[in-house]
């Protein structure tokens, strides 16, 4: 299947990503001490500011609807490839951009070490012992895992059978309720990218009773772990997030996908979409760092709402600048990269020799399978 834009998808991260945003500028910045004064949104703003944390969960959704539209029919290499080219030249220019400011202002997150600088071009400091240099990288390496477990499908030939893996880890999460699986850091949003999967299979080729209980499954999942994230957050933080808030957004996240299945939403034309999804990656990686530190030592306490508005304006505009720029303009130097780098030797070293066949088979088995 070719790919498609979905202007309800590229609204829908870009939404999400104010969410994250208005979380960290009007509830967790404050909390945290970082910022000097309280925000105050009404008692409907406040409850939507403390829970705007969970647009991450519909990053992730989005991010297996996504990849499950796409992968079919691509060479090890040319998945790695294009991955590597979505998002590491862009996280570099914002990681760096972020640890320049850090460096000119080092309160309240910085300074910024050369060694920390290093580890994080990576994208995975921890592995290096380094901290991350914006909290907001953590999704990063659940981005990755999920990645490299479709790359390894690729690889041995059964991409066609990424539908079948989504149902198989979510049974295996579900059994897992009862064991401390759920518990670790990296499977406990996995739900939400088997939930996107199947959602995109269902974009595909259409509804089935396979997939209905799949996704009633995913839900069920996702809402047993989005509880107790929840609690969890509650007890670090000392400020309650309440769990049946957090329930809600989650089914509403599942509701929202079911509609947006149907063919008149796939045929929805929406104003500057693919800017704003585009603007949605570099928006979240720029914004919470950089625009807490321009906050806390520019902002004037007694304006604090205005000074907040001035600030997620101009960090969406630096955002458009780096999509118009940094990605469209240079976009055929990080081609280059991405194939001298990442697709040639991959596609060179898995394609001679694939596991289980010969090179065409790779290619053969990467087809959809209804």
């Amino acid at each position: 299947m070719a790919q498609r834009n979905f202007h309800w998808l590229d609204y829908g991260r870009f939404l999400s990503a104010l969410a994250v945003m208005l979380f960290h500028y009007c509830d967790d910045g404050e909390l945290e001490g970082v910022l000097p004064f309280a925000v105050d949104l009404g008692p409907m703003g406040n409850l939507a500011a403390r829970h705007g944390h969970l647009g991450v969960d519909a990053f992730f959704v989005v991010s297996g609807f996504a990849i499950a539209l796409t992968v079919v029919g691509q060479s090890p290499g040319t998945f790695a490839r294009k991955r590597f080219v979505r998002l590491w030249p862009t996280f570099f220019l914002c990681m760096s951009a972020t640890a320049f400011v850090l460096t000119v202002l080092p309160e309240p997150f910085g300074p910024v070490s050369t060694g920390q600088y290093v580890a994080n071009i990576s994208m995975v400091p921890e592995v290096f012992g380094f901290s991350r240099i914006d909290d907001v990288y953590w999704t990063l390496a659940r981005e990755l895992f999920f990645y490299a477990l479709v790359f390894g499908l690729i690889v041995a030939g059964n991409v066609h059978r990424l539908e079948a893996a989504a149902i198989c880890v979510l049974v295996a999460l579900a059994a897992g309720e009862f064991t401390p699986l759920r518990h670790t850091s990296l499977t406990d949003y996995w739900p939400l990218f088997a939930a996107g999967i199947l959602f995109a299979r269902v974009q595909m080729t259409g509804w089935s009773p396979i997939r209905v209980a799949a996704l009633i499954l995913a839900l069920g999942v996702a809402l047993v772990q989005v509880v107790d994230r929840a609690e969890e957050i509650s007890e670090l933080r000392g400020v309650v997030h309440d769990p049946v808030i957090a329930a809600w957004v989650t089914v509403a996240i599942f509701v929202a996908f079911c509609a947006a299945t149907t063919p008149s939403a796939a045929k929805l034309k929406l104003p500057h979409a693919r800017a704003l999804g585009l603007a949605t990656y570099p928006l979240y990686l720029l914004h919470n760092a950089i625009g807490l530190t321009l906050l806390a030592h520019f902002a004037p306490a007694t304006w604090p709402l205005l000074s907040i508005g001035f600030v997620a304006i101009a960090i969406i505009g630096l955002s458009l600048l780096v999509v118009a720029v940094w990605e469209k303009w240079l976009a055929p130097v990080w081609l280059w990269l991405g194939r001298l780098l990442v697709e040639r030797p991959i596609d060179n070293v898995i394609l001679k020799s694939p596991p289980g066949g010969s090179r065409s088979s790779i290619r053969q088995n990467a087809q959809p399978v209804d």
